[in-house]
């Protein structure tokens, strides 16, 4: 058997040390930000010549959903208090700059009319502004376990290069192959991408094993909640609230609970229960006996053609049964 160089054969453990070390440094580089409390190289910047993250392939800021309650807190601090903690800007080619860490700080300047807010500028490419962007929201405090998986599996796929419409799904069915690769030795991926999500997880705390058991199905919700969610519409507490409830309502509760309370949705899904079924031991709505009943009337008018009926002596006879059941039971009603 033909010897293996040394450097070949610790390539991948390498790779992925060097990879944690620099999600390590990053993570202290956004961490020193917060405790500089503008004592350092940073300038005051107009408040409206900033935009949220621009980039490529419909990937921008990470950060979606800001609970109002904290928003206005945070407001109401800034008010009083001055941006205690600096943003960090890239500037753009426009003469603007974008938001990398600071989002909702930058927001609420906005709001409240602040005409200048503190900021570190760096000109970061967009590979690296993502890169920052993403390890700055999964280390923020109050970020939702949803945006955390999403940006979790957005920075493995700027590290493994997936591109395309399908990288969702590439990322997904990946890291289960990683997971049974750990598990069995097998599987049809290389020990090198094991070790760079292995790393990349650790670094944030994450095991490859439990990650993939309990992170991975939040995003199986159906795609117009997780849509609302990862556009900021909706809070992911309210999105799995409603992600119990069969589709028919789905729409009707996403815009419900765009804004609302999670009281507040759970007393429009108690409306609903009450007025259109019972609820059975998993929590989701079936339909009451009435609109089961409703439904199949619906669905018999529409194929029970007259040359479905007389074509076919069996089927004419079960009509006719259920003639004869609905005139009896029209009589028990009164």
């Amino acid at each position: 058997m033909p010897r293996r160089d040394l450097n070949q054969m610790f390539a991948p453990a390498t790779a992925a040390a060097e990879k944690s070390e620099e999600i390590a440094s990053l993570k202290a580089e956004i961490e020193a930000l917060k405790t500089q409390n503008g004592q350092g190289d940073f300038q005051e910047i107009p408040v409206n010549e900033i935009t949220s993250l621009r980039l490529p392939e419909g990937m921008g800021q990470p950060r979606k959903y800001f609970d109002p309650v904290k928003l206005e807190q945070l407001k109401d601090s800034i008010e009083k208090h001055g941006v205690l903690e600096p943003i960090l800007v890239r500037p753009t080619s426009d003469g603007k700059y974008e938001t990398v860490s600071g989002e909702r700080r930058w927001r609420c300047c906005k709001e409240i009319g602040k005409p200048t807010i503190l900021a570190s500028i760096k000109p970061l490419n967009n590979t690296d502004a993502l890169e920052v962007a993403l390890i700055a929201t999964i280390h923020s405090e109050g970020v939702s376990t949803i945006e955390e998986t999403d940006s979790v599996l957005s920075l493995m796929k700027l590290y493994l290069n997936i591109r395309g419409d399908q990288r969702d799904k590439k990322i997904k069915t990946l890291l289960e192959s990683a997971k049974n690769f750990q598990q069995t030795g097998y599987g049809d991926i290389d020990q090198e991408t094991v070790d760079l999500v292995e790393a990349t997880l650790g670094s944030f705390g994450f095991k490859l094993g439990s990650f993939v058991s309990n992170r991975l199905p939040l995003l199986d919700m159906a795609e117009p909640i997780l849509e609302a969610v990862r556009t900021g519409d909706l809070s992911p507490t309210n999105a799995l609230l409603i992600n119990r409830i069969p589709e028919e309502y789905h729409q009707d509760l996403i815009q419900v609970g765009a804004g609302a309370t999670k009281k507040e949705l759970r007393q429009r899904i108690s409306e609903i229960k009450n007025s259109s079924g019972s609820v059975n031991n998993s929590g989701i709505i079936e339909p009451s006996l009435r609109d089961r009943v409703h439904e199949q009337y619906r669905v018999v008018r529409q194929k029970a053609t007259w040359q479905k009926i007389h074509g076919n002596p069996k089927l004419k006879k079960k009509m006719e049964r259920v003639d004869t059941l609905l005139k009896e039971i029209l009589l028990d009603l009164g």
